[in-house]
């Protein structure tokens, strides 16, 4: 009885703890099981959209001219929440804020290619704009679609309207800017909001109400870009001149009552960086109508030109868009320089308030070289040419594959457009040239590239 007691006894303890452990491993398991549909579930929903200023950022616009901003889908998380094995998105809205002294001009264009045109909407408040679309049926009708498109998906127009002034636009974040995920499955399917993280949330517009520029005046032999380099070859002693331009003005002060003629300008200052240990400046000649006061600054490097005033007898103000200033340049050793217009370049308006330009070029490139130079641009100096037998005042030298040397390929080059058209334009370098002028490769052309086997310009 003892014994059948204590077995008794440990039967019941047995099946407590056999109890026990089956209740402790189905917890086990259903923590597990949590745990792996935590980690194998369907992840967060994500996706990234920026700004995107059109060409470039940041955008430096002139007042009155337009300038286009887009909503841009940088990224997205590929989820398959229906399971059709295509992860992507059903649609998405974003909202952008902007100053009033921007103006949208026109509608949104909406660029996205999955946009279904009659769920696709705006809406406009001062100095905002919201924008939305989901995307299109397919060719069955199926309202479960979804995208994976990157891209931009709205252009918007904006111009000017305040000169003088760095303007924000602005794409907000959550909750007013959203992707929305596929539909979960199940009936009816309902989209779940996915975050969006922005990317370029700010664009600065800073807005300009004139543009200056610079450019080497005429064509003579010595100053042609060299068309791989865009330097201006300029012998060592001669001289190079280069005109300031105002380009163009916008929405200047206009403080004349009659005739009214749009604003114009009572002082100009160019502002020339350049290298004064390679060139020199000779000298300054202001050519705008009126300007009574011409000055040059050569004791510092930048040099300011200016016109300070004009005279009131000839013009109170300018209205000039054109070239403004001639500098004369000499080369006074051998090397490469830049002349470019600097960031104190500007005009001043009627109210003698100062009009930030927009610099309209780029910086001219300028290559002083020795006597022993190469006038005509095809990469043979005047020595080679000599050698050569070639004219040193003429593009002359048919090299096609940048070798310096009229070799095998260069007659193949030739050979292979044979009856077809030269390159246009004036003969360049690393071109199939016309070298007769009668704008066709025909016999005289291989002739002239034979005549000149094996003849070379090195560096």
């Amino acid at each position: 009885m003892i014994y059948i007691a204590r077995s008794d006894g440990r039967w019941w303890r047995n099946a407590a703890i056999v109890a026990l452990a089956v209740v402790a491993l189905a917890i086990a398991l259903l923590v597990i099981q949590d745990v792996h549909k935590a980690q194998a579930g369907t992840p967060t929903d994500s996706a990234t959209m920026s700004l995107v200023a059109k060409p470039d950022e940041p955008v430096d616009i002139l007042v009155k001219d337009t300038f286009t901003v887009s909503v841009h889908m940088d990224q997205i998380s590929k989820l398959d929440r229906d399971g059709d094995n295509v992860g992507g998105y059903t649609g998405w809205q974003a909202r952008v804020n902007f100053p009033t002294a921007l103006k949208l001009v026109g509608d949104p264009v909406f660029t996205w290619p999955e946009a279904d045109p009659a769920t696709t909407a705006f809406s406009l408040g001062a100095g905002t704009v919201l924008l939305g679309s989901t995307v299109g049926v397919d060719g069955e009708g199926d309202l479960n679609q979804e995208s994976t498109f990157i891209g931009n998906l709205v252009d918007l127009t904006f111009s000017c309207n305040e000169p003088n002034k760095t303007h924000t636009i602005t794409l907000k974040g959550a909750p007013e800017t959203f992707v929305l995920a596929e539909p979960n499955p199940g009936s009816p399917p309902a989209s779940k909001t996915a975050t969006v993280p922005l990317g370029t949330g700010t664009i600065n517009v800073d807005c300009k109400a004139a543009a200056m520029s610079l450019n080497v005046k005429g064509d003579a032999p010595k100053h042609f870009p060299d068309p791989d380099t865009g330097q201006f070859h300029v012998a060592v002693g001669q001289k190079i001149t280069v005109n300031v331009n105002v380009d163009v003005i916008r929405n200047l002060v206009d403080k004349d009552v009659d005739p009214p003629d749009g604003g114009g300008y009572t002082a100009v200052f160019a502002q020339v960086v350049f290298d004064d240990t390679l060139l020199t400046l000779q000298s300054s000649n202001v050519v705008v109508a009126g300007c009574s006061t011409p000055t040059i600054s050569t004791l510092t490097n930048p040099h300011t030109v200016s016109c300070d005033a004009f005279n009131a007898s000839q013009s109170d103000e300018s209205i000039v868009e054109d070239k403004v200033f001639e500098l004369v340049f000499s080369c006074d050793g051998i090397g490469k320089g830049e002349i470019v217009l600097g960031g104190s370049t500007e005009l001043r308006d009627e109210n003698e308030n100062p009009v930030n330009v927009a610099i309209a070029s780029d910086p001219i490139s300028v290559r002083c070289i020795g006597g022993d130079e190469d006038e005509d641009g095809d990469k043979c100096t005047t020595t080679q040419e000599v050698a050569n037998g070639t004219n040193p005042h003429t593009y002359d030298f048919w090299d096609t594959n940048k070798n310096r040397m009229i070799d095998v390929q260069d007659f193949l080059n030739y050979l292979l457009r044979f009856g077809q058209p030269a390159d246009p334009g004036p003969p360049t370098f690393n071109q199939v040239n016309d070298t007769n002028g009668d704008g066709v490769i025909n016999i005289f052309d291989l002739v002239a590239v034979v005549a000149q086997f094996g003849k070379s310009c090195p560096i």
